[in-house]
């Protein structure tokens, strides 16, 4: 047997990972029922591939300048494979979810006819197991120390959080690890009873396992300074917020056979007071979106609206008169927010997250809203009554009218320009980000449905900056926005960028 293969070391890592949002990871089949359907296994159970996760993981160490070859390998001549092997993730306590996505014209602000689809999802809170396997030979002996510290970078990520699977900058398929244990194997050290432990482990007597020798953690390391523009702006409801909903019965009419419309026991309505009103004429036609305990603003709706409303200011600045103004503001929106062609796509750099509120009976409740359809020529109803059950943010009854009544951060957006590009100067987008910032904060931009009926705005509470390192934040108190004067400086040159670039 060669000495270089001998086996020296082995290191086993099971992760406990939690999904902290929604996971969609394409099957490339089509059922009939949604568009795009969630890989799953023979047993019909959804998994996270290995590829994936190893794809994944590749690509945060080289963003933290980590030689990402030493553990993934390389397919160059002369070069090693992969020392670390990666498991599929069977996930557990899932959930399989619809959401549906349209397409918006930014002239009409109305949906673009075909291009409305739907998609399955494994809903937030699924688990499952990670395990890692780490192989080292005498060959692999003077690098030991360095792969090593590679392996700590990776426990540290897995601890903070990564994504995976396709709508990313979305906010899509984030999971983090719950709980880490390492354990190792030293073949060549005399001390250690290494042979008889991976004997243990490999017969998976469990039993036995508190013996195992546990690698300790340092995951204690802070990550190195980032070059990203991190933004996180906490609001209130102005008023009721509507993200219907198509994955519940309760939005769905279901007609009979004589097509007169059924509904369950909760769309059905007491009799009014009058009599007139029976429980089969009472329809529940929407309901906001929910994962578990609390409600959902989808990321795709966030970035939706963020670019919609990034359009508006970019034309509201420049005023294209031809097709080369147009360009430069169809090429600055494209560079920030992303694209796709069938010839060729480029990934968004601004990134946004799910907006999740929890559900809280002191703050917050869904509550019914009735609704008719009137005829214009007679005054009378035409249709109805029918309910939409919405969002609505119980205020305190205390403070000054242009005060926040209460400090609750009830709508919390997190977004991130990411700067992959180390030489790419992104002053100009920060500026856009800021103006678009402004605009949610003064509730000049809706989320959600039924805006034009007062739906969906938002009241800026406060607003916590890292740029690139430098922490910038101000808040909404009863004097107006409370901001240090340099700090206003600092985010003021980022719009005269932008405005300068549009020139």
């Amino acid at each position: 047997m060669n000495e270089k293969s001998k086996l020296i070391y082995k290191l086993i890592i099971e992760a406990k990972i939690i999904l902290e949002s929604p996971l969609r990871i394409a099957s490339g089949e089509y059922d009939y029922l949604t568009d795009i359907v969630i890989l799953k296994d023979a047993e019909n159970r959804p998994y996270i591939p290995a590829t994936s996760l190893a794809g994944v993981l590749r690509s945060e160490l080289k963003k933290l300048g980590v030689n990402d070859t030493l553990l993934f390998g390389d397919s160059k001549d002369n070069d090693h494979q992969s020392l670390l092997a990666i498991d599929d993730v069977l996930l557990k306590n899932y959930q399989m979810v619809i959401r549906d996505g349209v397409k918006i014209s930014s002239v009409l602000n109305t949906a673009i006819k075909g291009a409305k689809f739907d998609y399955e999802l494994v809903d937030k809170g699924a688990n499952g197991t990670l395990v890692m396997e780490l192989t080292l030979r005498a060959c692999h002996e003077s690098k030991k120390t360095e792969i090593l510290q590679n392996i700590d970078a990776v426990i540290k990520l897995l601890t903070d959080g990564v994504q995976v699977g396709s709508l990313t900058t979305k906010g899509f398929g984030k999971l983090k690890a719950q709980s880490i244990e390492c354990y190792e194997f030293d073949f060549i050290n005399d001390n250690s009873n290494a042979a008889g432990d991976w004997l243990k482990y490999i017969k998976n007597d469990q039993e036995n396992w508190n013996n195992i020798k546990r690698r300790k953690l340092d995951s204690s390391k802070p990550r190195p300074a980032h070059d990203n523009f991190v933004m996180k702006l906490s609001c209130r409801l102005q008023n009721a917020l509507l993200v219907r909903d198509y994955n519940t019965e309760d939005d769905k009419l279901k007609n009979t056979k004589d097509g007169e419309q059924n509904q369950s026991k909760d769309d059905k309505l007491d009799n009014a007071e009058d009599g007139k009103m029976n429980k089969s004429e009472t329809t529940l036609v929407a309901k906001q979106l929910m994962s578990g305990d609390e409600y959902v603003i989808p990321g795709t709706s966030v970035k939706g609206v963020l670019r919609h409303r990034a359009e508006y200011i970019l034309n509201t600045l420049m005023r294209p008169k031809d097709d080369a103004a147009k360009k430069k503001i169809n090429d600055k929106l494209n560079v920030m927010m992303g694209y796709s062609t069938e010839q060729e796509s480029r990934k968004s750099n601004l990134i946004v997250q799910e907006v999740y509120i929890k559900a809280n009976p002191k703050e917050n409740s869904l509550i019914r809203q009735a609704r008719v359809k009137i005829d214009r020529f007679t005054g009378g109803v035409l249709e109805g009554p029918f309910f939409e059950k919405t969002l609505w943010e119980h205020l305190n009854e205390s403070g000054p009218e242009t005060a926040p009544k209460h400090k609750t951060e009830t709508v919390v957006f997190n977004i991130t320009i990411e700067n992959r590009d180390k030489q790419r100067n992104i002053d100009s987008e920060i500026g856009l980000l800021l103006l678009l910032m402004k605009d949610i904060w003064l509730g000049n931009v809706a989320f959600g449905g039924g805006k034009n009926i007062g739906r969906g705005f938002m009241q800026g509470i406060s607003c916590e900056i890292d740029d690139r390192g430098e922490k910038i934040v101000f808040e909404n108190d009863s004097k107006g926005i409370s901001i240090k004067e340099g700090d206003k400086s600092n985010l003021q040159y980022y719009v005269d960028c932008l405005v300068g670039e549009l020139k």
